[in-house]
């Protein structure tokens, strides 16, 4: 009888894997962890096929801790691999994420985009991102502005890197602000939901 530790996130994950091993004694005796005195050998998958550490996480909840989730002792890098866009108002709001869990628990909120396709060329506006986390949408977890650019005489763009895993379900909210004291204003708030 063998046993096998397999150091990935799951069972589902390692199934592949393991239908592939060979119960060859050859093969067993290359990984021999226990004293010779046990009953039976062990064998080790170390890193079967190299999961990635966000697979691992996804495996289990409990791994998840908090807004930045890890796996062992590392954190999982927060990179947005899906692009989500909204357009409204003569204004685009765009943002990757990934999601973390299963079912989903965690969203990774990478760079948020916006352009505004109506700026009218007065200066001093800028960019407002608030995020919404946890399906919390009273109070934002994410609150900032930051200062546009002219793309030419009637685009204004704006970008920033979040790159923070959030509790799911994620608002993502973005308005472009102007705040001279003779004319101050916004535009009409442009967001995005995500489970």
């Amino acid at each position: 009888m063998k046993k096998v530790h397999v150091l990935v996130g799951s069972l589902a994950v390692a199934a592949p894997v393991l239908a592939t091993m060979t119960p060859a004694p050859t093969m067993a005796a290359a990984h021999t962890d226990q004293p010779a005195k046990s009953k039976g050998k062990t064998v080790s998958v170390f890193g079967a096929a190299r999961a990635s550490a966000q697979a691992a996480a996804a495996s289990s909840s409990s791994s998840v801790i908090g807004a930045s989730p890890s796996t062992g002792n590392s954190k999982v890098p927060c990179e947005g691999v899906k692009k989500y866009h909204k357009y409204k108002n003569l204004q685009s709001l765009t943002f990757w994420s990934g999601p973390l869990g299963n079912p989903i628990s965690y969203n990774c909120i990478g760079t948020v985009e916006g352009r505004w396709y109506s700026w009218s060329l007065n200066p001093d506006w800028v960019f407002h991102v608030k995020i919404y986390t946890d399906g919390n949408w009273s109070k934002p977890w994410y609150n900032r502005k930051t200062k546009g650019y002219k793309v030419n005489s009637h685009i204004l763009y704006g970008v920033q890197g979040i790159h923070e895993w959030l509790r799911a379900p994620v608002r993502v909210c973005a308005a472009w602000y102007h705040s001279t004291s003779t004319s101050p204003g916004s535009t009409p708030t442009v967001c995005k939901t995500i489970d």
